[in-house]
This record gives structure tokens, sequence and C-alpha cells, in this order.
């Protein structure tokens, strides 16, 4: 196409909405491609939005969030870290992913180098490529998780910012808090910046997931921590998240918004100020919820030949590596054993080379039981039985 500039040609959608939306002829798809709670939001949360519309809050608010929301949010992360914060230190965004994309492109300079080690979001690429970085892909160690030796052998001088994804897209990984520290004190030995994405940090299962700055507080002043109310809440549709960083780069970030989107919807963030005041309990509630669903799939893969489920500690994904699926039916890549189960089956998944890992597959049991269960059937059944490439 003519008229797009070279940035523009090269990038295509989202893999995982892309999954979502690749259109199948069988009469009745499941999605488990999409991470996203079954569940509906929680009534105090629609309420609260429902009021805000009834009380006219629909002018501008502050570029950088209702004041409430930026103080509420400070409080709950110090609650998560330790760390005292000031508003100002707060940027209400619309979802996470405009606070890292912002955060980015305050601090990128053109050609810098973007740290995203794998598997990874495949979101963290586009967003490094747009903000006129290079992202550069980071291998995971030997138990599959970033580790200091594998940064230290990706860094270079033009090494900019880290991005730091705990608990993990697509692995449902928890990197602990000895092993944060190490990173943090690595990152900060060598002059770069972190950005510390917690969208999942509240659907960690036992024990609760450590933060990085309560890892290593040392890392606040080249820290900015991400936070998502998407997951958390079931709030995706809504579209709120934060940013929380050391004041000038957030200011930075508040002027940027003020040239871009203005501020987030006022209604969502009356809904998110409510979710924070009153969620603890619905949150905790939910998490079991995933715990179980988490577990359903875990007992699935594991009887599945060929098939390692892996160890999902947190999030909305299982990961299991299936290489050996693979070659025991004759599926020469993990992106055609997708394509073919959505073409028989019905069943959207995603491959784990769109997350920089060959040979596995992202499952989001973010799905009502009955769907689950069917949707695990199907999935189950097709492994089994297949034992040669299907057209995709």
């Amino acid at each position: 196409m003519t008229g797009l500039n070279a940035l523009a040609k090269s990038t295509a959608p989202s893999a995982t909405m892309l999954a979502a939306a690749t259109a199948t002829d069988h009469p009745d798809p499941i999605n488990m491609a999409v991470g996203e709670p079954a569940e509906p939001a929680p009534p105090f949360l629609v309420e609260a939005a429902k009021a805000a519309l009834d009380q006219g809050e629909t002018r501008y608010s502050q570029a950088a969030g209702i004041a409430e929301l930026r103080e509420a949010l400070a409080q709950d992360q110090e609650r998560n870290d330790g760390c005292p914060r000031p508003p100002q230190e707060v940027l209400v965004t619309a979802g996470a992913k405009p606070a890292l994309m912002d955060a980015l492109r305050v601090l990128l300079e053109p050609g810098d180098e973007v740290l995203i080690p794998a598997p990874f979001w495949p979101t963290f690429l586009d967003q490094a490529l747009w903000a006129g970085g290079v992202p550069k892909v980071v291998p995971p160690g030997e138990d599959g998780i970033v580790s200091v030796s594998t940064l230290e052998q990706a860094a270079g001088d033009r090494t900019r910012v880290l991005i730091l994804n705990s608990p993990v897209n697509p692995s449902g990984r928890v990197l602990g808090a000895e092993l944060m520290g190490e990173i943090a004190a690595w990152a900060t030995a060598r002059g770069l910046w972190i950005l510390a994405d917690q969208a999942y940090l509240h659907l960690a299962f036992d024990p609760p997931a450590p933060t990085l700055l309560s890892a290593a507080p040392q890392a606040r002043e080249k820290t900015v921590v991400v936070e998502s109310f998407s997951k958390r809440f079931a709030m995706a549709g809504l579209r709120l998240g934060a940013a929380l960083g050391p004041a000038p780069i957030i200011a930075a970030m508040e002027s940027l918004v003020t040239a871009s989107s203005t501020h987030p919807s006022t209604l969502s963030q009356h809904a998110g100020l409510a979710a924070l005041r009153h969620g603890d309990v619905w949150v905790e509630e939910q998490r079991d919820i995933h715990r179980r669903r988490r577990d359903k799939v875990l007992e699935t893969l594991d009887g599945i030949p060929g098939v390692e489920p892996g160890n999902p500690e947190a999030a909305l994904y299982v990961f299991p590596e299936v290489e050996e699926l693979l070659e025991m039916r004759g599926f020469p890549d993990d992106a055609t054993f997708c394509a073919a189960l959505l073409a028989e089956e019905g069943v959207r998944i995603v491959p784990g080379s769109a997350f920089g890992q060959s040979g596995y597959l992202r499952l989001s049991y973010g799905l009502e039981d009955s769907r689950l269960e069917e949707a695990l059937t199907r999935l189950a059944g097709f492994a089994e039985r297949s034992r040669e490439v299907r057209p995709g």
C-alpha cells in the first residue's frame, strides 16, 4: 500500500488478537487465545461507573487521572512493594499498553535497544519498534526463565531499557525475589531503565508474587511500574491501567498524553477507584476460581502423550511444551498444529513461536467451566488422533 511509512508497512496485528479473530468454519468455536477472566466485572465497580455517569462525570478530567484514583493507586502500590509514593509519581492510563508504550516513547532515543526476555508478550516487540527502539530478545536460562547471565550476553552499548514481566505472560511463571534483586542490581549497575510489567501480579497463586521494588527498592529511581485493571478486576473493555515511576518520567508521559489520548475515560476511572477500594475479597475469590481452572487444564495436558504441561504459578495461561507431540503426530511446527486444531475442532490457541519460544502452546483458561471442559475434550481428542499434517 502506498502512503504508509516503512514501519507501518512492516507491522502486523497482535498475534493473540489475530488468533482470536481468525475465521473458522467450525459451527461452535471456542476461544482459548485471549487472556480475559470469564466472570464479569464485580457489581460494585459497574455501579460506580453508572453513578459517575448519572452525576454528569462526562467532561475532561486531569490528564494524569483523577486525583482520588492517583492517590489510591499510590497506596495500592505501597501495599505491594513497601515504597511510599506521592500522587505526582502516578499516571492513570487507558490500559497497561499505553503505560508501556508512552514510557518507551519518553525513554528511548532512535536506535536504543530494549531487552525483552523470552518467552514474551508479542506487544513488547511492537511497542519497542513504534517507539523508535530496537527490540532485542533474550533467550531463557536453563530453567526456562530469564537470568542475569543471559541478560549480560544480550546487552550492548545501545541498551537502554529492560522490560521485566512477572508473573510472565505467556508461561505463568513467577520470578522469585532473589532473582529479581539480582536482575535489578545488574540493570542499575549498567544504568538501564526497567519497565516492570505487573499486569498479572494479583493473579498469582501460592505464594503471592513478589514485586520488583519489594525485592530491590534501590532500583526505584530507574524503574517504571506498570499496572493493569483488566485482569485483576475483569475490566478489559473499560481500558484502565497506570504507570508509577520517578516524577520527571511521569511528567513527561503526562505531556505526551495531552498530545495523544488526553486522559483515560472518566467513567472507567471511577470504576477503577471503586475496584481499589472494595475489590480485595472479590479478587481473592476469583483467584480461587482461576487456580481450579488451571489445575483442570494441567490435569488434561498431563494425560496427553508428548506434552509437558509446565508449572504456571500465576496469570491465566498454561504454556505446555509440545515438541514431542508435534514429532509424534507429524506436525512441522506449533503454528501448523494450532491452525489444524482450529480448522478441525474450532479451538483457538496461540503457538509458542508467537511468544519467542517454538514448540510450545499458550492456552488461556479464562473460560466458563463448561466451555473450558469442552475445549479441553476437543484438544485432547485432536492431539491423540492426529497423525499427519492437516491443511491450515
